[in-house]
C-alpha cells in the first residue's frame, strides 16, 4: 500500500505506536482476559485510533465486556502513559454493546450527509432522506448520546423499539452509509445473496472501517464514498481504500 505524505495537522500512521509495548499485552490479559490476549496488537490499534482521533468511535467485539471493563482498562492504560486524551475518551454500553467513544470526533459526526439505506423493502435497497420518519426514533437516540458524552461512561437503555441499534453503530463509528430496517417486523433474510459492495479502509494494513452497500446503489452513491474518504485522509494521510464485490449467503448486521 502507497503511503502518503503527511501536511499540516494530518496524522500520519509512523505518529501511532508501531511497535505495540507489552504492557498492552499485560493490562489486555488482565482486564479482558487470556482469551483475547492473543489479539492485543489489534485491539491496541484500535483504540489508538479513536485515542488519536482518526476515528470517533470502536465497538469492542472481541469478547462480551461491560463498560465498568472497558473504563478500568482505559484507567489503567492512561496510568502506564499508553493513551494521549483519555479526557476526550467515554465509554458507551447499549444494550450489550460497548464502543470506546471519542467525543470530539462523535460531535463532528454529520447526520445529514449520512446515506441510510432501506433494506427492510426490497434486498437491492433504497435510500432514506436523513430527516424521514422511519428515522426519526433512531437519531433522536444518537442526539441524547451526544448530549451525554460529558459523561465519562454512559449506559443507555431505550425503551422506544424503533430505535434501530445497527444504524445507530454505524452512524456513531462513522459509517457514509448505513443500513436501517424496521425492527418490529420480523426481517427475515436481508441481503442475502445480494450483490455487495465491500468497502475497506486500511491505516498500514490495520482494519479502520469495514462496511457494504447493495451493488445497485453503487453507482448513486459512489461519489459519496469517494468525498467521505477524502475527509478521512485530511485526518490520517495513508489510509487506504479497497473494494470488492461479494455475494453472501448471510449477512450479519
Amino acid at each position: 500500500m502507497e503511503i502518503s505524505e503527511c501536511t499540516g495537522n494530518q496524522i500520519h500512521g509512523s505518529n501511532l505506536q508501531q511497535n505495540i509495548p507489552d504492557m498492552w499485552k499485560t493490562l489486555i490479559n488482565k482486564h479482558l482476559g487470556t482469551r483475547v490476549g492473543n489479539k492485543y496488537r489489534n485491539i491496541a490499534r484500535d483504540i489508538q485510533l479513536v485515542d488519536s482521533g482518526i476515528k470517533a468511535a470502536f465497538l469492542f467485539d472481541y469478547s462480551c465486556v461491560t463498560s465498568d471493563v472497558i473504563s478500568d482498562f482505559l484507567n489503567d492504560l492512561n496510568a502506564s502513559k499508553l493513551l494521549s486524551y483519555i479526557e476526550d475518551l467515554n465509554v458507551i454500553e447499549i444494550a450489550l454493546d460497548v464502543l470506546i467513544c471519542n467525543r470530539k470526533q462523535l460531535s463532528k459526526i454529520p447526520w445529514d450527509r449520512i446515506k441510510f439505506v432501506d433494506i427492510s423493502r426490497s434486498n437491492s435497497g433504497s435510500i432514506l432522506p436523513a430527516d424521514a420518519p422511519e428515522l426519526k426514533a433512531t437519531k433522536e437516540a444518537f442526539e441524547w448520546i451526544l448530549s451525554h458524552t460529558s459523561d465519562r461512561q454512559l449506559s443507555v437503555e431505550f425503551t422506544d423499539n424503533l430505535v434501530n441499534p445497527t444504524t445507530l453503530f454505524g452512524v456513531m463509528i462513522g459509517y457514509p452509509v448505513v443500513y436501517w430496517y424496521d425492527v418490529s417486523k420480523e426481517n427475515g433474510a436481508m441481503l442475502s445473496m445480494v450483490p455487495l459492495k465491500c468497502i475497506q479502509i486500511f491505516q498500514q494494513r490495520h482494519l479502520v472501517y469495514s462496511f457494504s452497500l447493495p451493488m445497485d446503489l453503487w453507482l448513486e452513491l459512489e461519489h459519496v464514498i469517494q468525498s467521505w474518504f477524502s475527509d478521512q485522509k485530511t485526518v490520517c494521510c495513508d489510509l487506504t481504500l479497497d473494494s470488492d464485490v461479494k455475494t453472501l449467503s448471510s449477512v450479519a448486521l
